[in-house]
């Protein structure tokens, strides 16, 4: 219980901070980009992103790790340029440990939320951009926790929390000025040591999807 009201102010302490950060766009960005030469509206530079994908390579234990990605950018110009990025992304992987004294949890299913901002730059074509983006937040995890022997034993959900930094390069292909389809690879690390992941958490994921505009 006491695990579970800390992840519910970790994640309320997330939505606080990016409330403020929202607020600051939207307070600030237009006035900042007030000299531009092609105007553009605020919303019109707001993007939001989806993924889909998989970690191809990671140093852990875990296995067959799916992710989802959403997320909100601004752009400082339409088109080009620099950009900041809100993600959310949620993962899930198969565990498989030995045994050992601090848990009688040998397999189960490890689930990830990260939260990160970051910031990045767009190049290319009208038809094809390419991007690069440095990311940096919180990574909340949750696992399978046993307590008792069969048949009275309880299984219950464990929270925790650690930084998370991540890369991520990208190919843009626009269908639409404003919607294009993505296909990115991206590096994630993890630096708390536990024993899912060992010393450090280190993932090369490959995601598709798609980014637009609302108006």
């Amino acid at each position: 219980m006491e695990q579970q009201i800390k992840c519910i102010i970790v994640k309320a302490t997330i939505i606080k901070n990016i409330a403020l950060i929202t607020l600051f766009i939207v307070v600030f960005m237009p006035t900042l980009q007030a000299q531009e030469t092609e105007k553009f509206s605020f919303l019109s530079k707001m993007y939001f992103p989806f993924e889909f994908g998989t970690m191809i390579k990671t140093t852990s234990n875990l296995s067959s790790i799916k992710f989802a990605n959403t997320g909100i950018e601004y752009r400082l110009k339409n088109d080009k340029g620099i950009f900041i990025r809100f993600d959310y992304v949620n993962r899930s992987g198969k565990f498989d440990i030995q045994n050992n004294n601090a848990t009688n949890v040998q397999k189960g299913e490890l689930i990830f939320e990260d939260y990160t901002l970051g910031i990045g730059s767009r190049v290319g074509s009208k038809k094809i951009k390419y991007i690069i983006c440095i990311k940096g937040g919180l990574c909340n995890y949750s696992y399978p926790s046993i307590n008792g022997i069969q048949p009275n034993y309880e299984v219950k959900t464990t929270y925790s929390n650690t930084s998370v930094f991540k890369s991520l390069i990208g190919i843009e292909y626009y269908i639409y000025k404003n919607t294009a389809f993505v296909l990115c690879t991206d590096y994630t690390l993890l630096t708390t040591k536990t024993l899912f992941w060992g010393n450090q958490f280190n993932g090369i994921g490959v995601s598709v999807g798609l980014t637009t505009t609302l108006f």
